[in-house]
């Protein structure tokens, strides 16, 4: 069965969503937001510090007589007093992690903890998707992928051994096993790990990673280190481009899929809901939505 998700958001947004350019034109435009900016304040660092917390763990399960960590942060100092892991957290967060931008759904469709959050306080709008369709418009890097709150167990702690014991068996000098474990963690999984305390978001995330290399350069980055390099932009996602919200301004980036990818649109459960719902119909009724495809939420809910 096809897996389905959902993007919680504001009527307004909507609108613009499907009005690009003056009038509804087939496609749906949604805006990836730096992860830099999102709501998750530890998003800049929970990756490289659970990773680094878990990396004895890993060694232990695989039954491994080396402690990569500790040799690597004991003996393997710079000319400036530093570790190499020194330089590739600060190479992580100062550089590649600001070009991370991802869109954000879930698979909790129609849940209060999501409305209040994410669908304008419960006056907004739950967009309902098939991840297959979704993913059919993207390249294998931008696919719509699972967001982890734990790297110790799942695919996340599957792919972790993996890619530690690849290293470990290809690599016999341990500074290079180090570099190139680490940062090809960092890289895959940027974006994708947040805080437990987030775990009921279940949620999923379109990714655009492409490393600015002009911006590595500047800050004399080893471009050696970059693996895999860099891909080009794809053609449906825009260069960022800056939005001002509460006097901030923030970097986004458009990203545009097919208008018939949307399924259902779920109206939050506010008191406004049925005139919502006449709205959604005169905006959509030259599209392929009926009106049944337009559905109030059935979750109890008053704002006194």
């Amino acid at each position: 069965m096809n897996k389905i998700v959902c993007h919680y958001t504001s009527s307004d947004a909507f609108v613009n969503m499907v009005n690009t350019g003056g009038g509804i034109n087939g496609e749906l435009t949604f805006w990836a937001s730096s992860v830099y900016y999102m709501n998750d304040t530890s998003e800049m660092t929970v990756l490289y510090d659970e990773l680094i917390k878990i990396m004895p763990k890993i060694e232990k399960e695989l039954n491994l007589s080396d402690n990569l960590l500790s040799e690597i942060q004991s003996t393997s100092r710079l000319n400036n007093g530093l570790t190499i892991g020194d330089v590739v957290k600060d190479l992580f967060y100062r550089c590649i992690f600001r070009d991370v931008y991802a869109i954000s759904f879930s698979d909790q469709i129609d849940t209060l903890p999501m409305w209040s959050m994410y669908g304008k306080n419960v006056n907004g709008l739950c967009l309902v998707f098939e991840m297959e369709k979704l993913n059919s418009n993207l390249n294998e890097n931008h696919k719509l992928k699972e967001v982890y709150y734990s790297l110790e167990k799942g695919p996340a702690w599957d792919y972790l051994k993996e890619k530690y014991k690849y290293y470990y068996e290809e690599e016999s000098n341990i500074g290079y096993r180090w570099i190139g474990f680490i940062t090809s963690v960092l890289l895959d999984l940027s974006g994708r790990v947040k805080n437990i305390s987030y775990d009921y978001e279940q949620e999923y995330r379109i990714i655009d990673h492409v490393i600015d290399m002009n911006d590595l350069l500047k800050r004399q980055v080893n471009l050696n280190m970059i693996d895999p390099k860099p891909s080009e932009w794809p053609a449906y996602i825009s260069e960022a481009d800056l939005r001002v919200r509460d006097g901030l301004m923030i970097p986004y980036k458009k990203i545009k899929f097919p208008l018939e990818f949307l399924s259902k649109v779920i109206v939050g459960p506010s008191k406004n809901q049925t005139l919502q719902k006449e709205a959604l119909r005169v905006l959509l009724k030259r599209t392929h939505l009926k009106e049944d495809d337009f559905i109030l939420s059935n979750i109890p809910y008053r704002n006194l």
